[in-house]
């Protein structure tokens, strides 16, 4: 015999049918029939024979108590920025049924797929999300500067009387840049059941993307969408397949230049407002990337009627609308459209000539203009509301600063009594006395005892109203650790709590508020994960705050001083340089002196060689003077006064030389002025045998 159906129901449902039927307003048949519950359950619960609590089958491993303990814990860890997954959750239960010695039948005693499937049917508050990462520096975010920001535009514009701008649709644009992928990721596809391995053929270029710049206004009109391709040239036939209204550009990575972007702006996006007819100024949001804040356009735009407006830090996940609503539709329907076409074309692979009348297609026919709208409502640009913004996207930060601010006051309260205390113990009794005496002349102090009385009188200011008073041990080691704490209520020693008492401690408030987390079981404080805070760790340079108004006064003066200060730096670098050039080569020509060989002073011709003159070299065995001096070779030179060249002087054979240089051979020590012919220059009739000569070259060689 089958079972009988169960009839569900929803269990707000039943609370309301309830109240109507104990007021008295309807009757169980109609109650059952307005809120859709069976009418005998409905009756029993109303007559007290059951409970709305009570469930069928057999009670849960955990009870409803703990149960709920962990649902508080996954909502307060995903608050915190570090969602779990079943992995985490699975893990800490079996870890909790061993500690607590709870009965089971789990496997190998951890939970199965059934247990998670009616864990997640009892507790609908929870459900499984696909996450989405998120920076450090965009967790930071918090609602208040948000809310600053707004008030910084709106005051600067009620400054410059042009805050109607902000009540026109066609008046306020959103312009960003994202990169399409000529083979953007997969998709779920249909095969054969049980299939492992699924693929799709593409071509080598599947990590080619393209940067194409957006323009949209709070009206949903559409500016000049503009594509940027890579290289320093723009490929062959790309001019043609691009619609008119569009633009092209190139850039040596494919990625936004601040020279392509003041392009854009001065050539394209000013012209096509005047051919609209759009009511200058207008306003402009965009994110602060660098090549968006630049002087020139900044000054452009200001004598154009252009107000650019950088969004907030690190916010655009929140304050862009084409991040926020357009982008991903438009990525979607995009990845749709290239498998579309490699279908109809046989499987073949996108280029970036059939890249732009595909994009065409997809942004003029699927891409919708309530979606542009309800991006700038998000956003809260237009209409100007900041209350519209979801803040939910900043609660990471929030949740963290409530429970900081929660758990950490009485322990600072704590500290700061404790070191009052400390310091009036090293400052001696008699001088706290003194510092004490409501009739003391500051003015009397020396220099040392105003220094301690005003760090003293800080220390008093801090702990000032508090209920915390403070022993030290002093029969113990004098340090920072042997303080300890005594509550006014009774004399019980308090110690500071460690790091993984703190941890746990605000684990359990996190997951058990109503009670300050006293009922939670210590075995949830052990097993459960409690990562730390997001915090800004490590040095980071400090940087003048850039105004948000890129068209501002104010703006200008920081880009000016900005460039001032690099000309100043690139001047002091190129004066460096020229010091570092000129302290080397006083360097160099000190060792090159010290290197250079000594020269028989008694002879004429046997003189060093300036280096600002030309260098010798030998006629005869070619060798040059300075080549010598960076070896630390020394041998003699002389100089031919007919042809003026320069000879080694055991290179001339000694026949020679005791004919035509009168004694100027190795052996002569004669002081007396001479005169020398090269072999070269005497006639042909006295010629001489250079034998000896090639001989005594082929030992120099040798020896060298």
């Amino acid at each position: 015999m089958s079972s009988k159906p169960r009839f569900k129901y929803d269990k707000s449902n039943m609370l309301k049918a309830i109240e109507a039927v104990k007021s008295g307003r309807i009757n169980p048949f109609k109650a059952s029939q307005q809120f859709n519950v069976p009418r005998s359950t409905l009756r029993k619960i109303i007559d007290g024979k059951t409970s709305i609590d009570v469930r069928m089958g057999p009670p849960p491993t955990l009870n409803l108590k703990y149960e709920e303990l962990l649902v508080n814990w996954i909502i307060a860890v995903a608050k915190r920025g570090f969602p779990i997954v079943k992995y985490d959750l699975v893990t800490s239960v079996s870890k909790l049924v061993k500690d607590l010695d709870i009965p089971n039948n789990f496997k190998n005693g951890r939970p199965g797929k059934k247990w998670m499937q009616l864990f997640l049917k009892r507790h609908p508050e929870v459900a499984e999300r696909t996450v989405e990462k998120l920076t450090k520096s965009r967790a930071l975010v918090s609602e208040m500067n948000i809310r600053g920001w707004f008030l910084q535009i709106e005051q600067y514009f009620t400054q410059e009387n042009v805050l109607d701008i902000l009540k026109n649709p066609h008046r306020v644009f959103n312009c960003d840049e994202s990169g399409f992928m000529l083979c953007p990721d997969g998709q779920k596809v249909l095969c054969m059941k049980g299939e492992k391995n699924v693929y799709e053929i593409c071509d080598n270029n599947e990590k080619t993307s393209i940067t194409v710049l957006i323009m949209v206004s709070a009206a949903a009109a559409m500016g000049p969408p503009m594509i940027v391709f890579p290289g320093k040239r723009l490929p062959s036939g790309i001019a043609q397949t691009v619609c008119e209204d569009w633009t092209i550009a190139k850039s040596d990575k494919g990625w936004i230049t601040g020279e392509v972007f003041n392009e854009y702006i001065v050539n394209y996006f000013h012209p096509w407002l005047l051919k609209n007819k759009i009511t200058l100024p207008v306003a402009l949001f965009l994110d602060g990337h660098v090549s968006h804040l630049t002087y020139h356009l900044s000054k452009f735009c200001s004598e154009n009627g252009i107000f650019i407006l950088a969004l907030y830090p690190n916010a655009t996940h929140i304050l862009q609308p084409l991040d926020v609503s357009v982008f991903g539709p438009l990525k979607k329907e995009w990845a749709k459209e290239v498998h579309q076409w490699r279908m109809s074309n046989s499987g073949m692979s996108l280029t970036k000539k059939d890249f732009a009348p595909m994009l065409e297609g997809v942004v003029n026919g699927r891409l919708k203009k309530e979606t542009i709208v309800n991006g700038f409502r998000a956003c809260g640009l237009f209409p100007w509301c900041p209350d519209a913004i979801d803040y939910s996207k900043c609660r990471t930060v929030q949740h963290i600063q409530t429970v900081q601010n929660g758990s950490d006051c009485p322990t600072l309260k704590q500290n700061y009594a404790a070191g009052n205390k400390y310091l009036e113990y090293l400052l001696g009794g008699d001088l706290v006395k003194t510092f004490n005496d409501p009739k003391l002349d500051v003015i009397e102090l020396d220099v040392e005892q105003k220094t301690l009385f005003k760090l003293w009188q800080k220390s008093q200011v801090l702990v000032n109203n508090m209920d915390v008073s403070v022993s030290v041990d002093l029969d113990k080691e004098e340090t920072i650790n042997d303080i300890i704490l005594v509550n006014n209520e009774g004399n019980n020693a308090i110690t500071l709590p460690t790091s993984t008492e703190k941890r746990q401690d605000d684990l359990a408030k996190a997951i058990s508020p109503s009670d300050q987390g006293t009922s939670v079981p210590s075995p949830f404080k052990r097993n459960l994960l409690w990562p730390k805070s997001p915090k800004k760790t490590g040095k980071c340079r400090r940087r003048l705050n850039l105004p948000a108004v890129v068209t501002s006064k104010e703006f200008r003066e920081y880009e000016e001083n900005k460039m001032n200060k690099i000309k100043l730096m690139e001047q002091q670098k190129e004066e460096r340089k020229k010091k570092r050039e000129e302290k080397q080569l006083d360097k160099n020509k000190k060792v090159s002196e010290r290197k250079k060989p000594t020269w028989n002073k008694n002879d004429k011709k046997d003189q060093e060689v300036n280096d600002e003159e030309e260098d010798w070299t030998c006629k005869i065995c070619k060798a040059r003077y300075s080549s010598e001096n960076i070896r630390g070779i020394s041998r003699k030179w002389i100089e031919c006064d007919g042809c003026k060249c320069q000879f080694h002087i055991d290179c001339v054979p000694k026949k020679h030389l005791l004919e035509f240089g009168s004694g100027l051979d190795e052996e002569c020590d004669s002081s007396e002025e001479t005169e020398f012919i090269c072999q070269f220059c005497v006639t042909s009739d006295d010629i001489i045998d250079t034998n000896d000569s090639d001989t005594e070259m082929e030992e120099i060689e040798n020896d060298m």
